[in-house]
């Protein structure tokens, strides 16, 4: 009997040992168990230029506000300075007419502190391009404006009504020397204006101006370049209305560009994008003598042509919001969509009793659509024409795949 207990004794004694010896078995194996897989961390998004939509931009600027500057071309101010600077040309270089069938510019920079040494000549101001930057809530800095007078409203209603931070280098104090007039071209004086690049961030800083963005057009860009159609675009020429003078772009194929020759210098862009918007051409009273005839763009909304990659595609625009916003560009879009029963049968009972074969009417109904449109990545140039008073788009195809290839688009 004693035995036996002491046999029961020996046997539960081993069940503890194991038992407590197998729990630190499982608390080793967890220590010592293979390590957690990692989870790999998605990749950070690119930092992408909002005008350009390329990749290499600094994070810092998207904190800061856009910057635009007026610049003439008046054939004696040609060529310009800083729009064809190898390292920091305009991200967008918008032209359109302004008087007398002379066009000026406005050129966009997505980072003010990324500017060429010099820019210029720098040109008074006029409606139109401060309501374009409006869309991209940008500075506006110009040289002098029109003012509004008799039936004309000028550039300097447009500041106050739109609330447009601006600077203009005429009555500027600049005591950060961001301005300057350059008499040494020998160009008369009106030609001489220029803005120094590496002092406009003080200058800003110096006007006291707002420097985070508000909501602004945001551009949309593809995943990747390539045509845009099956329609190709060897050369094409911008007429801007019946008066006024014109832009013409020739493809490069091997380095993927438009060069033009039409500033007197080596400007190339990635992309070409024409608006057409209604003009409206109103005389003031006596401006230094005489009176001027002002070209007004209403900038509604119309017709618009995407150039790049050597093709081109017909698409729309319009603002969208108050006070110029948004910039909307959009490809319209034909969808067949089958007709009811009850659509088909009043279709064809009209066929019938205007003497048409009834048999012969469709069973779908066209539906239009708005599709918003990506661009190519790069850098742009915007042209406004007349759509109204003659302004045009002349298309001509590349020469190696037809002779006769000219078209008015």
């Amino acid at each position: 009997m004693l035995n036996r207990r002491i046999t029961a004794g020996i046997i539960m004694l081993l069940i503890v040992v194991l038992g407590v010896s197998a729990v630190g078995c499982k608390k080793t194996e967890k220590k010592q168990g293979k390590p957690a897989e990692k989870v790999e961390e998605p990749e950070p998004e690119p930092i992408v230029n909002p005008l350009t939509g390329s990749f290499d931009f600094d994070e810092k600027a998207l904190n800061r506000r856009i910057c635009g500057f007026v610049v003439e071309n008046h054939p004696d101010a040609r060529p310009q300075i800083g729009m064809d600077d190898e390292k920091y040309s305009p991200d967008i270089i918008l032209e359109g007419e302004v008087e007398g069938g002379i066009s000026r510019m406005l050129w966009l920079y997505a980072d003010y502190k990324k500017l060429p040494d010099v820019i210029g000549p720098l040109r008074s101001a006029r409606p139109p391009y401060i309501r374009f930057s409006k869309m991209f809530d940008s500075y506006f800095i110009h040289w002098g404006m029109s003012h509004t007078e008799g039936g004309y409203t000028g550039a300097n209603t447009y500041f106050r009504r739109l609330k447009t931070d601006h600077i203009n280098a005429m009555d500027f104090p600049d005591k950060s020397e961001a301005f300057g007039r350059d008499t040494s071209t020998g160009k008369s004086l009106e030609h001489t204006g220029r803005a120094y690049g590496k002092n406009i961030p003080a200058a800003i800083k110096e006007a006291g101006f707002r420097i985070k963005p508000k909501p602004y057009t945001k551009l949309k860009w593809r995943e990747e370049n390539g045509p845009v159609s099956d329609k190709t675009c060897g050369e094409v020429t911008v007429e801007f209305s019946r008066i006024s003078g014109s832009t013409h772009w020739t493809y490069d194929k091997e380095k993927n560009v438009y060069r033009t020759d039409s500033f007197m210098n080596n400007t190339e862009r990635d992309n070409l994008l024409v608006l057409a918007s209604e003009t409206e051409y109103i005389t003031n009273a006596i401006y230094q003598g005489h009176g001027v005839t002002y070209c007004n763009y209403k900038l509604t909304g119309g017709d618009a042509w995407f150039i790049s990659n050597g093709t081109w595609e017909k698409l729309k625009w319009k603002r969208l919001g108050e006070n110029d916003k948004t910039l909307y560009l959009y490809k319209v879009i034909k969808n067949k969509v089958p007709k009811t029963e009850a659509e088909l049968a009043a279709d064809k009972k009209a066929a019938e009793e205007e003497g048409k074969d009834p048999e012969a009417v469709k069973d779908y109904k066209i539906e239009k659509t708005e599709e918003e449109y990506e661009l190519n990545r790069g850098k742009s140039w915007i042209g406004w024409i007349s759509s109204n008073n003659g302004g045009k788009v002349n298309i001509t195809k590349i020469k190696e795949e037809t002779e006769d290839s000219e078209e008015d688009a």
